[in-house]
């Protein structure tokens, strides 16, 4: 009985130890001609994620969205008939409610 706990208990630190292994970042290996233009895209997607963070941010403290993107849409929606949950009707509903 405690040579089974024993060895179960080993076989998960192997386990552990297994996957924390695999966790561990390898190095990749690179064309030592691309290596400088890689750099340069990582710097390039950086500022660019930077820029959308912040401009996610300002988005957040003005709150200055439009309650609707397309005023067409939104007057033809305002026009459709609606059931008493709010919901619009359907053809066969519309013709039992009038």
């Amino acid at each position: 009985d405690v040579t089974t706990q024993q060895a179960a208990a080993a076989a998960a630190a192997q386990q552990a130890a297994a996957v924390a292994a695999a966790a561990a970042p390898r190095p990749t290996f690179v064309n030592a001609k691309q290596y400088r233009r890689i750099l340069k895209r990582r710097e390039a997607r950086s500022k660019l994620e930077d820029f959308y963070r912040a401009k996610r941010a300002q988005q957040k403290e003005n709150k200055s969205k439009k309650p609707y993107m397309h005023e067409s849409r939104h007057r033809h929606a305002m026009k459709r008939p609606r059931g008493p949950g709010g919901r619009f009707l359907t053809k066969a509903e519309l013709a039992d409610y009038y």
